[in-house]
């Protein structure tokens, strides 16, 4: 989990930063595509729901490189025009219907499956630029092969490279989202981000017409882009926020700067020199003690005699006496 500070280090204070290097750090293992890369043990409790994640932001990644293949096919028959907002569900809906979508790790199903996609992307492309045939070869082989080096790559810089584009949008909200809700409650954080905010649909009839009733729900209440993204971005936060309040300060955190997670703040406002600088020390005068006088050009003061029934200092050896 070690990660580079976010930019806004410089300017927030030690606590803040140091909580959004760790939600960066989720962010990226989510987005990670190499095997050495997973959790420390600590996320034991959560690994269910990170799988769910991790392949869901998976699929977003391997669905934007089939556009790339499924836009190079309409430059190459000439289709100059925006995709409807249709069409890109309709490709959508073929796709996860060949590799799935039911919150498990599918990210082989896109390999497996690769020439069945390259089929869709064919069909979708010849569809929408007005083509009564649904297959041509030559297209069909070209997909494929660029399918192929994107999903196959033997490096994992093709993956990263579309990641990272991804990570560029939800990293900002997820932060943001984050910073929100660092000091509410798991009752508010739990009804705001994981909740539903409308009530479950009843149950479909018992009939062989389910899997049509399904399928037309479906296209009379599609889940736009935006907010499957808004629904990842609200779980990924509600899993950062609890897991810091009880691993960061123990797990994550150096001994020096546990006082500083402790105190996270939840709003930059306006602080006096020593907040900003938090590793100083500090430093408590004794009023009553009195200052000591400059030296130059004087003679030090005799020491004042001992009042009557004053107390002798510890280790001051006493006056000798004499007998009258």
């Amino acid at each position: 989990m070690r990660q580079s500070a976010p930019p806004s280090y410089v300017r927030k204070d030690i606590g803040r930063a140091q909580f959004e290097t760790f939600v960066q750090a989720v962010v990226d293992i989510l987005l990670s595509n190499g095997p050495s890369k997973d959790f420390p043990e600590t996320f034991y409790l959560d690994q269910d729901r990170l799988r769910a994640l991790k392949s869901e932001l998976h699929d977003i990644v391997h669905f934007d490189m089939c556009c790339k293949v499924f836009a190079w096919l309409l430059r190459e028959m000439n289709y100059r025009g925006s995709v409807p907002h249709t069409a890109q569900q309709n490709l959508r809906n073929s796709l996860f219907a060949i590799v799935g979508e039911d919150r498990n790790y599918s990210s082989r199903q896109w390999i497996v499956n690769i020439d069945y996609v390259a089929v869709e992307l064919v069909r979708h492309a010849l569809n929408l630029c007005g083509y009564t045939h649904s297959y041509k070869a030559h297209l069909l082989q070209k997909a494929h092969e660029m399918l192929r080096a994107m999903l196959c790559s033997p490096h994992h810089g093709v993956f990263a490279h579309n990641a990272d584009v991804l990570r560029g949008t939800i990293l900002p909200e997820i932060l943001a989202c984050a910073n929100r809700h660092v000091n509410s409650s798991p009752m508010e954080m739990f009804s705001t981000l994981i909740a539903p905010s409308a009530p479950p649909p009843p149950p479909p009839p018992p009939s062989h017409m389910n899997v049509v009733v399904q399928r037309i729900a479906n296209e009379q209440n599609p889940s736009s882009p935006s907010d499957r993204l808004t629904d990842i971005i609200h779980r990924i936060t509600h899993i950062a926020v609890l897991h810091w309040r009880i691993w960061g300060p123990i797990v994550y955190v150096l001994p020096e700067e546990k006082d500083s997670a402790l105190n996270l703040r939840t709003t930059d406002g306006p602080s006096d020199d020593r907040q900003s600088r938090p590793s100083e020390p500090l430093v408590i005068k004794n009023e009553s003690t009195t200052p000591s006088l400059p030296t130059t050009g004087s003679t030090p003061s005799p020491s004042p005699s001992p009042q009557p029934g004053a107390r002798q200092m510890t280790g001051q050896a006493p006056e000798a006496s004499t007998l009258e």
